[in-house]
């Protein structure tokens, strides 16, 4: 019988076909799962007050702290609080989203009052190039949908040579020939939250709510 553990042994590939069907949540019991029943709260204002006291708690604290410190940035905290909410039943995807902003500034107050070394986005190099990336095609762009009488008195003192280059410009960013390369970012996982210390909502895996 031929040893599989042998070295170099290489493991069966994956069965493309071993997964869920599409439309397959469709065919179960309705109910089961924690979003599919009413949310614990439904006002944003609720659940923002609830969890910031949640964080404000001494072990949540200090755990933000550490998470701070260590690089972890501010939007991959929030999202791990909003998809851990929204698991848990405590409150909808819209009200997920509407809370990251309030959330966001929270930690932005607590490092700024620790004088702690913050990261805000999960990936700032390409945001700052991201942002260095605008090109006068689409600030002039921008500026004819948003501030047409400033952009006739602009265009007014445009050569017409400049305006062909402008707009050739303007096509080739535009173009579907141009390549769009994915973002690689590293991923914080929820393990990381709730790893032997409940969470910072406050659940505790208790059904009783945030608070």
């Amino acid at each position: 019988m031929p040893n599989k553990f042998v070295q170099g042994a290489k493991a069966p590939a994956a069965d493309p076909f071993n997964r869920a069907p599409p439309g397959v949540s469709l065919t179960q019991r309705p109910g089961q799962w924690n979003w599919e029943k009413p949310p614990a709260m439904v006002e944003p204002s609720e659940v923002v007050d609830s969890m910031i006291d949640n964080l404000e708690q001494t072990d949540a604290r200090d755990e933000m702290i550490t998470l701070l410190v260590s690089g972890v940035s501010i939007e991959e905290i929030v999202n791990v609080l909003a998809v851990h909410g929204v698991n848990k039943g405590k409150f909808t995807v819209d009200v997920a989203e509407t809370i990251k902003g309030p959330i966001s500034f929270y930690l932005l107050g607590l490092a700024e009052e620790l004088k702690l070394p913050v990261k805000f986005f999960a990936n700032e190099e390409e945001f700052k190039k991201r942002k260095r990336a605008t090109t006068q095609s689409e600030i002039l762009s921008r500026m004819k949908r948003r501030n047409p009488d400033v952009y006739k008195a602009l265009t007014e003192t445009i050569s017409p040579e400049t305006e062909v280059a402008i707009e050739r410009e303007n096509k080739a960013e535009n173009s579907f020939l141009r390549e769009s390369v994915p973002e690689e970012e590293e991923v914080f996982d929820m393990d990381d939250v709730e790893e032997g210390r409940g969470d910072f909502l406050g659940t505790n895996n208790s059904e009783e709510g945030i608070a």
